[in-house]
């Protein structure tokens, strides 16, 4: 089983709203792990593992994932302006145990969500065999083609809308974010950002 792990506000639902219409099961973190055992592959901000913290306990405590299913991991990324913008109204519980782990200090909501965007993405990738951007995994995309034939999913779906789980929050720029967090954060985001593929501007 594929386990793809995210940045919470990544895009996670899109994703598995688009495995079950490809005719298989991409369970989202929020689907009962019962469901795990028939799945095509898992997606969000648990499918983790830390070496001395099993998969699945970051967003959900007392709740073990079974991680000897998983036989691969990818990365699944979003802009990162987007992203960060949206990540305060992802579930506070989690998003402390998150700040936490990685040792975020306390800060406005925005340059808390700027410093987990950075980080935890660089920790998925030191265990992804492959990153893509959620924006290419649509009909009729390379990354789609890739993503089906990996997962064993057997169709191609129709157009899925890209607004199912948007959530109501402030547009954000760069200049407003390096008002917030100063220029040498901006540039690290900046430059992960392009790493990724994004056309972002110096």
């Amino acid at each position: 089983m594929i386990a793809i792990a995210t940045v919470p506000r990544s895009g996670s639902r899109y994703t598995s709203l688009y495995g079950f219409l490809s005719g298989g099961m991409v369970c989202h973190e929020k689907t009962p792990m019962g469901r795990f055992g028939r799945a095509n592959g898992l997606v969000g901000y648990l499918f983790v593992e830390w070496p001395d913290q099993p998969m699945g306990t970051i967003g959900r405590e007392q709740q073990l994932f079974p991680s000897w299913l998983v036989t691969r991991r990818w990365q699944q990324v979003r802009h990162p302006l987007r992203c960060i913008a949206s990540i305060p109204t992802a579930q506070r519980s989690a998003m402390r145990r998150m700040y936490t782990r990685l040792g975020i200090p306390a800060a406005v909501p925005i340059a808390q969500a700027a410093m987990l965007w950075l980080e935890w993405n660089q920790f998925i990738e030191t265990f992804s065999e492959w990153t893509y951007r959620v924006e290419d995994l649509r009909p009729g995309t390379d990354v789609a083609d890739r993503f089906r034939i990996e997962m064993d999913l057997p169709e191609e779906p129709l157009e899925i809308p890209r607004d199912m789980n948007t959530r109501p929050h402030e547009p954000l720029t760069w200049e407003w974010l390096q008002a917030l967090v100063g220029k040498r954060l901006v540039r690290d985001i900046k430059e992960l950002g392009r790493h990724y593929g994004y056309e972002i501007e110096p």
